[in-house]
């Protein structure tokens, strides 16, 4: 299977592979983050959330995974998950193509660093 390395990690899911290493300085670090990332059940809460109608518990779901995905430089997720946010916070219920969006680029996101875990 394909390995690949974090700077391709971040070109695959449209990251900011240099900004990401000015802050953190050393790829260990930003692998442990990534790790970190795809063990969090953020997306999970959200996709339930939005099943069930809860509209205001999704906006939270959505607004961190916009802060977390700005943390580490998603910029892809970055504005999939601001869209939808901010159609959330103005209390719109027709989201399905914004969550489809932001679905696509964390889904983009796990696969890649599924990639870099199997190194």
């Amino acid at each position: 299977k394909y390995m690949m390395n974090v700077k391709e990690c971040y070109e695959m899911f449209g990251g900011n592979y240099e900004e990401i290493m000015r802050l953190l300085m050393t790829e260990a670090r930003v692998i442990k983050y990534l790790l970190k990332f795809r063990k969090d059940t953020c997306m999970q809460e959200l996709t339930k959330a939005l099943k069930e109608e809860r509209y205001e518990d999704a906006f939270r779901y959505a607004h961190t995974l916009k802060g977390v995905s700005t943390n580490l430089m998603m910029e892809r997720l970055v504005v999939s998950s601001c869209e939808l946010t901010e159609a959330l916070r103005h209390n719109e219920t027709d989201v399905e193509d914004l969550y489809n969006n932001v679905k696509e680029d964390y889904d983009l996101i796990i696969e890649a660093i599924r990639c870099i875990e199997e190194e």
